[in-house]
């Protein structure tokens, strides 16, 4: 038996199985990564979050990239989708302008007039 008094495994007092561990204050958690996070056994990823956009401001887009690369290689972020999704415009703000240029497109300023004369 876990005495969880003052720690943060309160709730895991009476663990039966391995599948019980999925659930914390009667609540059922998908998987035992999130049951984790719940109960803040898991650090949040605000520092990733942090660190990509303070770098926005020195780093090209393809560098900030790299960099998220190089973090879900060091597997160390609890929810990379998160970091993903708070990072994403940072990430990638220079993919539609190279496309644009690559296919010979209207930027979104650009207006195609035709010739009338």
């Amino acid at each position: 038996m876990i005495d969880s008094t003052d720690t943060p495994l309160k709730g895991l007092s009476q663990l039966s199985d391995y599948q019980s561990i999925k659930i914390i204050n009667s609540v059922t958690y998908k998987t035992h990564q999130d049951a984790c996070y719940a109960m803040r056994l898991l650090t949040d990823d605000k520092e990733f979050i942090d660190a990509i956009k303070e770098s926005n401001y020195l780093a090209s887009t393809r560098q900030l990239r790299t960099l998220f690369a190089t973090l879900l290689m060091m597997n160390t972020m609890v929810k990379p989708d998160e970091v993903w999704r708070c990072t994403l415009k940072l990430l990638s703000d220079d993919i539609l302008c190279k496309k644009r240029k690559e296919f010979n497109l209207p930027g979104k300023n650009e207006i195609l007039i035709p010739n009338l004369t």
